[in-house]
């Protein structure tokens, strides 16, 4: 699977992060989960449900701690247009949106996380079909 990581597509596996990183070592991660669903729609195309309102709930995640987000909505929209396409015909499927510090832990607290650059990654995660098929319609 491909993943995306600060601007680029690149393969799930060369996403990785030092073990003495701020996010390893002070437990820094903000992340947002969300379900891309391919049902009904007559081009084939997915809906990234209420991607507006995962957007600013990791936001204001990010606001607790200082920091600015690392993308705009826009960006974050763009962003998995371009890693589902990159990752052929998933259907529907899982998205891990996640924003992390990587430099070496060198005496940085978590009042030092607004100085330092958020990273941003994207994980897509196809959706077994028995999940849509165990669920009730609720519409």
């Amino acid at each position: 699977m491909k993943a995306f990581r600060d601007g680029e597509i690149v393969d799930e596996s060369s996403v990785t992060v030092h073990l003495n990183c701020v996010s390893s070592a002070l437990g820094t991660l903000v992340f947002e989960g969300l379900r891309c669903y391919q049902r009904d729609r007559p081009d084939g195309g997915l809906y990234a449900f209420r991607l507006a309102d995962h957007f600013r709930r990791l936001v204001a995640s990010l606001r607790c701690l200082n920091v600015e987000p690392p993308c705009t909505l826009e960006t974050l929209r763009s962003a998995l247009v371009d890693l589902v396409a990159a990752n052929g015909e998933v259907g529907s499927c899982y998205v891990k949106i996640m924003v992390f510090w990587d430099h070496v832990l060198a005496g940085t607290s978590l009042f030092d996380l607004g100085r330092l650059p958020a990273k941003l990654a994207i994980f897509v995660k196809p959706t077994p079909a028995e999940f849509f098929s165990a669920c009730q319609d609720l519409r």
